[in-house]
């Protein structure tokens, strides 16, 4: 048999890894790239926006490698001792696969919509009837858990309506509920930095630490909910639990 039939797989190099994901290019696209190194183009896509690549493998470089050693089977470290690209991106992709599931489960266990408390005439007061009769549907449908609806209204209410921070939080609550934490957080952001009324500040803030804990951006979700855990009320309590986990 020919072994042109199964070429050899290769290995991305690191300055690829940095482009792409400079690039938000995290497809695998063909399979022409090896197991590890397709599982670290996948986990691109959860990288801290915040952070450059390269000092993101200067890190996991420094903690990982010294222990790499006794740590892997004889096999896998002939893997490691190939080249320092290949090594720190085989870490770095073992490294996002065990962290981002975790902070996955964590999202799915802490995560739930809170009952709605909106009053439907309340917040700031529209320009016109159409546009009230907008929150008030917006509302009924998230009430009836018709929670695709209630995004789509609420969307058209916001454009006319930017100021009415009640209605933004849930909007917010909404998109990060669907999976969108990139821009729930833009919108939780802005009602937890100007909370009207100001009952909205702690929800707020619990929902956008969910909200980076999703991306993966654990050390911002962290300080939030640091900035929660002292007293008592259901989001002290939340806190603490959650932070015990991290």
């Amino acid at each position: 048999m020919s072994h042109g039939l199964h070429p050899k797989k290769r290995s991305i190099s690191r300055e690829e890894m940095a482009t792409r994901q400079q690039q938000r290019d995290w497809a695998e696209h063909s399979p022409q790239w090896d197991e590890f190194s397709a599982r670290a183009l996948n986990g691109l896509q959860y990288h801290p926006a915040d952070e450059p690549l390269d000092n993101t493998f200067r890190r996991l470089e420094q903690k990982f490698m010294p222990q790499a050693a006794g740590r892997f089977s004889l096999s896998l470290r002939q893997r490691l001792s190939i080249a320092a690209g290949a090594t720190i991106l085989i870490i770095s992709a073992l490294f996002v696969s065990l962290r981002h599931p975790s902070n996955e489960k964590l999202y799915a266990q802490y995560f739930e919509y809170l009952p709605s408390a909106i009053h439907e005439g309340g917040g700031a007061r529209a320009t016109s009837p159409k546009t009230m009769g907008l929150r008030a549907s917006a509302v009924q449908a998230y009430e009836t858990g018709a929670y695709e609806d209630a995004e789509a209204l609420a969307r058209v209410y916001l454009e006319e309506n930017p100021a009415d921070q009640e209605m933004r939080f849930y909007f917010g609550l909404m998109l990060l509920g669907k999976g969108d934490a990139g821009s729930a957080i833009q919108h939780l952001e802005a009602v937890r930095t100007n909370p009207k009324p100001i009952e909205y500040e702690r929800p707020a803030t619990w929902y956008l630490g969910l909200a980076y804990l999703k991306r993966g951006q654990t050390d911002k979700a962290s300080l939030l909910f640091k900035e929660l855990k002292d007293g008592d009320g259901r989001y002290a309590e939340l806190a603490r639990s959650v932070l015990e986990k991290l």
